[in-house]
């Protein structure tokens, strides 16, 4: 389910929220990326809650047991803008397939916010990246 599509989690539009621990909850936190046909991820975005300040880029690879399972072990978000240039954090939850929604943690495991965790959670879209990217 998940090979050779655009995922995006969050957002404006998706009720996305992320909570820091210590910190208040702020709205608009939001994943967009591409899983390629050999599980890698790609993509890149800005948190629509600071208008693009906070530029990030994706990378990862799908690691779930079962494919179309909805759980996410591990995407990392490197900070290329904004104030939080040079932070790396990392993603984790799972895809409620049946809702659509997503709830999980994240963790800044590098730069001037490391050691931080925190919650987040959005609506998810799913659709497809390429028609015939997977064929031989």
């Amino acid at each position: 389910m998940f090979m050779n599509k655009k995922v995006k989690i969050g957002g404006d539009e998706r009720d996305g929220k992320s909570q820091w621990e210590g910190y208040a909850e702020q709205a608009g936190w939001e994943l967009k990326f591409k899983v390629d046909c050999e599980g890698n991820i790609s993509g890149d975005c800005d948190n629509d809650n600071n208008g693009g300040a906070d530029e990030k880029e994706f990378s990862g690879v799908w690691e779930a047991e079962d494919q179309d399972a909805g759980e996410i072990k591990e995407i990392r978000a490197t900070f290329t803008g904004g104030a939080s240039t040079g932070n790396v954090n990392t993603y984790a939850g799972t895809i409620d397939l049946e809702a659509m929604t997503f709830e999980g943690t994240l963790a800044c495991v590098e730069g001037s916010f490391a050691g931080h965790t925190g919650t987040i959670s959005g609506g998810v879209e799913i659709e497809d990246w390429c028609d015939d990217c997977c064929e031989d």
